[in-house]
């Protein structure tokens, strides 16, 4: 059986990130009810509720309200598993980001991004995948920080901001902004937007290879094929009980009546 690189969890991520900044597991998990053990785990899912304490907890541990923007930094193409190899391995931006919207189901988000090229614009709307209320800022500002830092890891070359508007109130201190975005902001706007250098699109990657980007890409559809299955596995699980109200089937029971191994 092949073995493909998986990304990182989110939680795991913030787990090693704090770390470095001297907390514990158990401190970034607080009033979460779940265990590093659990976080770990091949096919745990955290939910909103989880990402929202978590997320404060850091914010809270940090007394950082512009973490967002550094953990966004942090974040290494190695974190994505196969797709960064893939990322890595493309002939140019522009098909490293054809890459990451054909494979998004293989990213995990708590923001959503969609983007539009049209009239020599590049433009990404960021909409919140579930309420995430004060914890917005930290959402929006770790994805571009961390768009920028991909970008650059994957090219060698600057990556700009042309613009960004933000749909919450501006900070009293804009030097993590400008620091790291240094670009024209524009605070309490309808939408979130982030305007991009389409230019930069034509960037060459600096270790394109198309046999390694070839082997990646297989794999990535290889994962995204697996989650499918699943998620129909899922699917099936839940209808069967559903249809059978007060019954609780045994693992064994639930495998014959799907004609399935157990």
């Amino acid at each position: 059986m092949t073995t493909i690189i998986q990304s990182t969890n989110k939680l795991t991520f913030y787990i090693a990130r704090m770390a470095e900044r001297g907390c514990s597991a158990a401190q970034v998990l607080a009033d979460t009810g779940l265990s590093l053990e659990e976080v770990q785990a091949e096919r745990f899912k955290p939910s909103p509720d989880h990402y929202r304490r978590v997320i404060r907890n850091m914010l809270d541990l940090t007394g950082d309200p512009y973490l967002g923007v550094a953990i966004g930094a942090e974040f290494k193409l190695s974190d994505l598993g196969v797709l960064g190899y893939a990322a890595l391995s493309s002939s140019k931006l522009a098909q490293s980001r054809e890459l990451f919207t054909k494979y998004d189901a293989l990213v995990e988000h708590i923001i959503t991004p969609q983007s539009e090229i049209s009239n020599n614009r590049w433009v990404t709307e960021l909409t919140e995948r579930f309420p995430l209320g004060d914890i917005l800022p930290f959402a929006v500002e770790e994805f571009v920080s961390r768009t920028i830092g991909l970008a650059m890891s994957l090219t060698d070359q600057p990556f700009p901001v042309l613009e960004l508007r933000l749909s919450y109130d501006q900070p009293a201190d804009l030097g993590a902004y400008q620091q790291r975005f240094n670009c024209p902001m524009l605070f309490n706007q309808p939408r979130s937007l982030v305007v991009w250098d389409i230019n930069h699109l034509d960037d060459e990657i600096s270790l394109a290879n198309d046999e390694v980007f070839k082997l990646c890409e297989q794999q990535c559809q290889m994962l995204v094929n697996r989650l499918a299955d699943e998620s129909l596995l899922s699917s099936t699980i839940r209808d069967a009980l559903v249809k059978s109200p007060g019954e609780f089937p045994s693992l064994e029971q639930m495998a014959r009546r799907l004609k399935m191994g157990s």
